[in-house]
């Protein structure tokens, strides 16, 4: 015996009615099942949450097509009344940008992703239901008033969009739904790349080339000497290199591991250049510290017996640069 319980179903005229909107009134209209199309009637009991139930109890019904048919149905209705009402039905995705701005003097390009909110009912004015586009028989298709422009608009429950439709290169919006309450997904008019949910294809692949003009927005990891010797290091955009007290600084590349090493071999190019750095890694008492494996506070001071931070030497009264360990240092 099947006694599935549904939120939603058809009306005599093919409406989609939600079991919220029935009343003593007209609970006893036809209602019929989106996914196998029996009749369903609505049970308002005060037990059990009010829902559509088939009217003959032994109907074997399936939940996944009742899902995708209510969510085609859901996403047709609602976004034909933002086209009636004007109303804005958006869709949040990511894009590339790559700026040069700074390339002559950093050898850098900034590439970052940004985030771009895009009305889709402004532009796309149609919608229709499982319409065959060339070889492809999408959920919905939304086209333009010219139906030179698309988006597909699938419905995913059980099947993701194929290899083959995302290879054609038509836009296409995937929402996934696995319960009933997903569905409200669709109606809140703005589906997002941050909504697990949610896919897009084609749509997203924007790469944009602007010059922002000296306002970065792409951070880049970097290690420098500011004018009173120490050595930092931190997450800055490139526009922050400019600022005159930074008098010495390495970019670090991808595959660049910020540990001792790469502090030792900057601090003596700093020293090689005359600037007024001082690092324990390039000082006369430091050795390697035996017992300790981290990579960042690897040095042994033998003047003052300790472990410490290379950074250390910035405060340090007995520090003494070493150009027999600087000279030893390859610089490339």
């Amino acid at each position: 015996m099947y006694d599935i319980m549904y939120r939603y179903a058809l009306t005599q005229e093919g409406k989609l009615v939600d079991i919220i909107n029935i009343t003593k009134e007209n609970k006893d209209n036809e209602y019929i099942c989106i996914s196998c199309g029996n009749k369903l009637i609505p049970k308002l009991g005060n037990i059990r949450i009010h829902h559509f139930s088939h009217f003959a109890k032994n109907e074997i019904c399936s939940y996944e097509t009742y899902l995708h048919k209510l969510g085609k149905n859901i996403f047709y209705e609602n976004y034909l009344e933002c086209i009636k009402n004007n109303i804005e039905y958006n869709i949040e995705y990511q894009f590339i940008k790559e700026c040069n701005h700074y390339y002559k003097k950093y050898n850098k390009k900034c590439i970052y992703r940004e985030e771009e909110i895009f009305n889709i009912q402004k532009y796309f004015k149609n919608i229709k239901f499982q319409k065959k586009d060339g070889k492809f028989i999408p959920d919905l298709l939304l086209t333009d008033e010219n139906n030179k422009n698309k988006i597909f608009v699938e419905i995913f429950v059980t099947h993701r969009v194929s290899d083959e439709k995302i290879n054609s290169k038509n836009r296409i919006i995937e929402i996934k739904l696995k319960e009933e309450k997903d569905v409200e997904l669709i109606t809140t008019n703005i589906l997002s790349y941050k909504d697990s949910r949610v896919n897009f294809y084609n749509i997203q692949n924007k790469y944009v080339k602007n010059d922002c003009e000296g306002k970065c927005k792409k951070v880049f990891n970097v290690i420098f000497l500011n004018n009173s010797g120490e050595i930092d290091f931190d997450n800055i955009t490139l526009n922050e290199l400019e600022n005159e007290t930074i008098i010495e600084y390495y970019i670090l590349e991808e595959n660049d591991e910020y540990n001792n090493d790469l502090i030792k071999v900057f601090a003596a190019k700093c020293a090689k250049k005359n600037f007024p750095v001082k690092n324990c890694n390039i000082c006369r008492h430091h050795m390697l510290d035996k017992y300790k494996k981290n990579k960042l506070e690897p040095i042994y001071c033998k003047h003052l017996n300790y472990v410490c931070s290379s950074m250390e030497a910035e405060n340090c009264d007995s520090y003494v640069q070493d150009y027999r360990i600087i000279n030893r240092i390859k610089i490339s």
